[in-house]
């Protein structure tokens, strides 16, 4: 975790989707005066105010799915670091519950669809820019972190088969002529994801 008041310096900023693993939602749970009071929700992995994020490498994290916003999780070693959340995450919707004692959320993909996550904004340290732009996935996917490069003659980005190349793609994509989010910055290696712009994990 990093405490705000001693981060210093700039670095870009976006919104992001927290995904946060399960989501149980407890009805009626009681309250300091022994009411019931109204639903609460727990998260498996919770992420907080200045923790540490890693790129969320699921491949419906597609531009269109999550209407063009990077999707992080917890700091692993698998996902390394890519941001620090500057922001107290919120609700996007609340997640429902199915009238019973608990309610588990545990499918992504719904869970995306349906809103039932959490947003903040993150930091990125090393990032100076990102931009929507046109990609050619159906050749050869382009995953989350992915480095790409520009293809002159398909006029969009195209994989750049492992080869940092200073930009990478914040979502994933195997269709032509799709949207995605690019990132710039320097690359200071990621575990496993050794090709997006972020720092090392030691488990």
């Amino acid at each position: 975790m990093v405490e705000m008041a001693g981060v210093y310096g700039s670095g870009l900023e976006l919104t992001c989707i927290l995904r946060e693993g399960n989501i149980t939602v407890t009805k009626g749970t009681l309250v300091e005066n022994g009411t019931l009071g109204k639903n609460t929700f727990a998260f498996a992995t919770q992420v907080n105010e200045g923790d540490f994020v890693a790129l969320d490498l699921d491949t419906g994290n597609t531009y269109s799915a999550t209407g063009g916003i990077p999707v992080v999780e917890a700091a692993n070693a698998d996902g390394g670091i890519i941001g620090i959340v500057k922001s107290q995450p919120v609700l996007h919707k609340l997640p429902t519950s199915d009238g019973t004692t608990t309610t588990t959320h545990s499918t992504w993909a719904t869970m995306l669809s349906s809103g039932f996550y959490r947003v903040a904004t993150v930091v990125f340290p090393c990032l100076q820019m990102a931009v929507k732009a046109q990609s050619k996935g159906d050749g050869t996917a382009i995953e989350n972190g992915a480095p790409i490069k520009w293809d002159l003659s398909e006029d969009a980005y195209v994989d750049a088969t492992n080869t940092f190349t200073g930009a990478f793609s914040f979502h994933y994509n195997a269709a032509d002529d799709t949207n995605i989010l690019v990132g710039f910055g320097q690359w200071t290696g990621t575990a496993a994801n050794a090709d997006c712009a972020g720092m090392d994990v030691v488990a």
